[in-house]
């Protein structure tokens, strides 16, 4: 996986630089920093020097997003074809050295502020780097301390704290990398695992947000194979009427807004909840947006020539499918 360049676009890009413009700075050609970008070419020593005073970047960071992009051993699962560019960008720096991780159990051992925060907003890690024991920054000296302290700075502002955690007890010796994790966890960080922007504060980084809103992997994963078998007949005349009564009961059990006697598993069912309870209870507070909620993006809901609206598996559905088969544990 191409760390270096996923790094090198998203901090010329932070600094308001088109490849062009950093080409000039370096005295290099533009396409030198394109094949940097890509992966094709690597940055000699000497440039990376300029780079990392360009960009404030210390150069042993630079050297070890260089070394973990010659890593063979990390498979990259992310589902990029999933979402924008510049998200994907943002998702291919996510990734911690064993310092970076050694320092965020600290934090969170002393319960530091920033790691009980839920959304991504403008607080930074400097008022919590006080409860760091002296013994840990002797360790790594105090300018070496703050430099891997931005990097998990880094990863804190799009990964929740919960998430990480759950994912560095699996194999704490191993570097945290969200692209190579298995595709449970991928899933589980793109449902519930990365911060959202934090809309109220004014100061919080619009331009770098992550957004995975009209998704939902884990009822992508259990809708989708059932569309692929057959289309779902959800209404007449209108898209927004009311449900027919012989909609297949696994169209509602996935959704986490039903009610509690729906929300199982279809197979759990018993027969007369297939009744109008089921039905009046969802066209009287529910909406067609709601079932379809996660699930826009994979699926295509269409009105055909009989005024029959058609729930139906669209091709980035398929390709999710493709890639859940791929990437079975």
């Amino acid at each position: 996986m191409n760390y270096f360049g996923a790094m090198l676009k998203r901090n010329r890009k932070l600094a308001g630089l088109t490849q062009e413009q950093l080409a000039e700075k370096l005295n290099v050609s533009t396409v030198a920093v394109q094949n940097w970008e890509t992966g094709k070419n690597q940055m000699r020593p000497e440039k990376l020097s300029k780079l990392s005073y360009l960009f404030n970047i210390p150069l042993e960071t630079l050297i070890h997003e260089i070394l973990i992009s010659e890593k063979n051993n990390l498979k990259d699962r992310f589902p990029y074809f999933l979402f924008e560019e510049d998200t994907n960008d943002i998702v291919r720096t996510l990734h911690l050295t064993l310092s970076q991780q050694e320092l965020f159990g600290i934090l969170y051992i002393y319960q530091a502020e920033f790691l009980e925060r839920k959304e991504m907003d403008s607080a930074n890690l400097r008022e919590d780097l006080k409860l760091i024991p002296y013994e840990f920054i002797s360790r790594f000296g105090s300018i070496n301390l703050l430099n891997i302290a931005e990097g998990l700075y880094h990863v804190l502002k799009y990964v929740k704290s919960d998430f990480l955690v759950k994912v560095l007890r699996l194999n704490p010796e191993k570097e945290f990398d969200l692209c190579s994790l298995p595709v449970e966890l991928i899933c589980d960080f793109i449902d519930n695992g990365y911060k959202m922007l934090d809309e109220t504060d004014w100061d919080a980084d619009y331009e770098h947000a992550l957004y995975f809103r009209d998704i939902n992997m884990y009822k992508a994963l259990k809708i989708l194979p059932e569309l692929e078998k057959e289309p779902v007949h959800i209404t007449d005349g209108h898209w927004a009427n009311s449900l027919r009564d012989d909609i297949p009961l696994w169209v509602f059990t996935y959704n986490d807004k039903l009610p509690d006697y729906l929300r199982c598993r279809k197979n759990e069912i018993p027969e007369f909840h297939r009744s109008e309870r089921i039905m009046r209870e969802w066209n009287d507070y529910h909406s067609i947006g709601m079932l379809l909620n996660g699930i826009s993006v994979f699926t295509d809901y269409k009105e055909n020539e009989r005024s029959e609206w058609i729930l139906s598996i669209n091709e980035t559905g398929k390709e999710l499918l493709e890639w859940f088969s791929e990437n079975k544990s």
